[in-house]
């Protein structure tokens, strides 16, 4: 009780002194002023303390009124009324919208309410009382007079509102909110960096003044007009704090400056009384347009934020979406590296350098999972894995970046990467629990790159250092990390020049074929033109560019569809140009990538290949990489159908190194399958290898596939795969790869 009288009274106080101090800018008739800050300050009042708030609206004018006017202690209760009956009613009227609203002035629907309610509501049942009350107390005024009194106090209400209850509002809530300190550190902000609009509307201000006080009307006008449009353009780029703070100060100088120069005038009484009338006018009308126009750009902004929130967040785990993660990374990249620079970096890592890391944490076999499992239950297990990621790691800022694929940022100076990365993969089970074992389980690999260069490269180059350190995990199937520095940077470069001469040189058609022969372990004359098509590229210098150095770079970069297109059309190309190596071919493969696999058009360029050559299809295998049709097996078996019915076969290459071999063979419809070289070259020293090709063979005889050996290197691994039943062999026993033409002799 006695915490709410202490308030009443200091707000009575505070309403007091304002609306005394406003007496500064007043016409020269009775104790009306300019503007009335009771209205505003009152109804903020209202808005953040409830009915107490009537009691100080009260007792502060009445004070006023009775400093004001002792000799008429009538106007004293009609003055504490009038201050009261106006704000009241929009409080009531408003005050649902503004307790839900946490800044109701820079909302357009609660401030459009608000200036609809206080100009038809508010400010005529103030403007009213007070002139009924002063009629009573006259007695004898004329309609035209109490109609004046009655727009005098309307526009005086109306401008006092408008003015000071925005202000009020943000210092009345920033008391039990924020604190006042910070709320006088953010106004302090507000001025100083609004300095120049500041200085450029109080310098108009006062020229107004000065033109009124040298009888200069059109040109005071002029000035005061020229006000307007600053305080526009601040509020399309400043805050609402700012621009409601910009606004106060400016209607008040201007009020004021024209009371000063008016007084010092040569302008009749009368006529200054109507001046000062218009001008409050011309404040009210351009304080709400300032404020209107504020409303709407910080909605628009606010939405466009929203949006960009909602662009940098991923619907399905709620961390960063890729863009998002692209952003964080840009204002990683563009903070200063200066040594002496250190107001960027936490309190502990100010002494060293500043070091972060981009984590990934990919699933292998995010395709195989979806079709084994269904959409539904891979979304559960991407969300329990980016809950365990960021439980076991809550510093570090999550992406999820495509499928099964989640990238975290860690900006803080890391003390044992390694150890968090084993940390993080050991969480990642926590989704596997939810997968039936007997279906199937996620396949994790964690890779990490750190942040090391100074100053750091572009986004770019660190997310393709990413990548490729998640594909050396992949292959390696181990934890990596890599640090992006000015080396690794350079190499990058280096490979993006290089994959740039590697796509001119495929699309000038600068490919030189190789091939390798695959012979019938039994009755070889019956296959006795039978390869594999081998690539090389030819330089700049005409020097001959083998795959190992080609090959992947060629996969990083994306290139292999065009690469497989470019090899099949120029075989294609070479087999028409030379009618009897045709004659003499038994059957040619040709080698297929998965990204060419996983193209819809493949059969139909092959189609259009043969038809446009006119070659027999039947001569024609193409060979696909078990670890590629397992990672998408719906679009594998798409492939090898479509393939089969242009009268095409198809081998499936390094059979036996998937998790489900045999479960795949029975699904693909193959002709062929090449067995592993792995298994192959240890195969007369490992008895366990042995068992391997064995079984592979016959369930291949079973299902009447024809089996190929790889890596056959000797004489006696020949035989030793021929004993198994393997149908035909390739290997340097018979041969290394060689061009093309030089195979069928007389016949190229």
């Amino acid at each position: 009780m006695m915490r709410q009288l202490a308030t009443a009274l200091l707000g009575a106080i505070v309403i007091a002194g304002l609306t005394t101090l406003s007496s500064v800018a007043a016409p020269s008739v009775g104790q009306l002023t300019l503007f009335w800050p009771a209205a505003g300050v009152g109804f903020a009042m209202l808005c953040t303390q409830g009915r107490p708030a009537a009691w100080a609206m009260a007792l502060g004018v009445g004070f006023w009124a009775w400093l004001m006017a002792p000799q008429s202690p009538a106007l004293v209760p009609v003055a504490m009324l009038a201050a009261v009956v106006g704000p009241w009613s929009v409080w009531r009227r408003l005050q649902v919208r503004f307790a839900g609203s946490s800044q109701p002035f820079a909302r357009q629907a609660t401030m459009l309410a608000f200036l609809r309610v206080q100009a038809l509501r508010g400010a005529p049942l103030s403007a009213a009382t007070l002139t009924l009350g002063w009629w009573l107390l006259v007695g004898n005024a004329s309609p035209e007079v109490l109609l004046g009194v009655f727009l005098a106090c309307w526009v005086m209400e109306m401008c006092g509102t408008l003015l000071f209850a925005p202000i009020a509002w943000e210092l009345l809530v920033a008391r039990t909110r924020g604190g006042l300190p910070r709320f006088f550190r953010k106004v302090f902000e507000a001025l100083t960096t609004g300095w120049q609009t500041l200085a450029s509307v109080l310098l108009l201000c006062t020229a107004s003044g000065v033109f009124w006080a040298f009888d200069q009307g059109p040109f005071a006008r002029s000035a005061l007009l020229l006000v307007l449009p600053l305080l526009a353009m601040d509020a399309t780029r400043a805050g609402p704090l700012t621009t409601h703070l910009m606004t106060l100060i400016v209607g008040v100088a201007a009020l004021i400056a024209t009371t000063w120069g008016l007084r010092a005038s040569q302008v009749p009484t009368a006529m200054a009384d109507l001046e000062l009338l218009w001008t409050t006018l011309a404040v009210l009308v351009g304080t709400a347009a300032v404020q209107i126009l504020l409303v709407t750009v910080h909605e628009r902004r606010l939405a466009l934020k929203r949006l960009e929130r909602q662009a940098d967040t991923d619907p399905l785990t709620n961390l960063l979406s890729l863009s998002g993660l692209y952003r964080k990374i840009e204002e990683l990249v563009d903070v200063p590296t200066d040594p002496g620079d250190t107001a960027f970096m936490p309190e502990q890592a100010a002494p060293s350098r500043y070091t972060a890391a981009l984590i990934s944490v990919q699933m292998t076999n995010a395709d195989s999972m979806e079709q084994l499992l269904g959409a539904r239950q891979t979304d559960l297990v991407e969300r329990a894995t980016g809950g365990a990621l960021t439980a076991a790691a809550p510093k570090v800022l999550w992406s999820r970046v495509s499928k099964a694929h989640f990238v975290g940022l860690m900006t803080e100076p890391r003390a044992d990467l390694d150890q968090l990365l084993s940390k993080l993969s050991f969480a990642v089970v926590e989704s596997r629990a939810l997968v039936d074992a007997d279906v199937g389980r996620p396949l994790w690999t964690v890779a990490a790159v750190t942040l090391d260069a100074d100053p750091l490269p572009p986004v770019e180059v660190i997310m393709a250092c990413l990548r490729r350190t998640e594909q050396n995990a992949q292959d390696s199937r181990q934890i990596q990390i890599t640090s992006v520095d000015r080396e690794s940077a350079m190499a990058l470069k280096q490979e993006a020049e290089q994959a740039e001469r590697i796509r001119q040189i495929i699309q000038q058609k600068r490919l030189v074929l190789f091939a390798q022969p695959i012979v019938a372990n039994v009755n070889p004359e019956s296959l006795r033109h039978k390869y594999e098509i081998l690539v090389r590229l030819r330089g700049d210098q005409g020097q001959i560019i083998p795959p190992g150095v080609f090959l992947p770079v060629a996969m990083r970069a994306g290139l292999m569809q065009l690469l497989d297109m470019a090899i099949m059309e120029q075989t294609f190309e070479w087999f028409a140009a030379h009618p009897k190596a045709l004659a003499a071919l038994s059957h040619c493969a040709i080698n297929l990538s998965g990204p060419t696999v996983a193209s819809p058009v493949i059969a139909q360029r092959i189609a259009e290949g043969l038809k446009q050559h006119q070659l027999p299809a039947h001569k024609f295998t193409f060979e696909i990489t078990e670890s590629q049709a397992i990672a998408n097996p719906a679009q594998a078996t798409d492939t090898i159908r479509a393939i089969r019915d242009c009268g095409c076969r198809v081998a499936i290459d390094d059979f036996g190194t998937g998790v489900a071999t045999f479960d795949y063979l029975k699904r693909f419809d193959v002709d062929y399958i090449k067995i592993d070289g792995a298994f192959v070259k240890t195969l007369l020293d490992d008895p366990v290898d042995r068992v391997i090709v064995e079984s592979i063979v016959k369930v291949a005889h079973q299902m009447r596939v024809r089996t190929v050996a790889e890596f056959v290197s000797s004489q006696a691994l020949h035989e030793a795969v021929t004993a198994l039943g393997v149908d035909e062999s390739q290997g340097f026993v018979f041969g290394a790869p060689q061009p093309l033409n030089e195979w069928f002799g007389e016949a190229a």
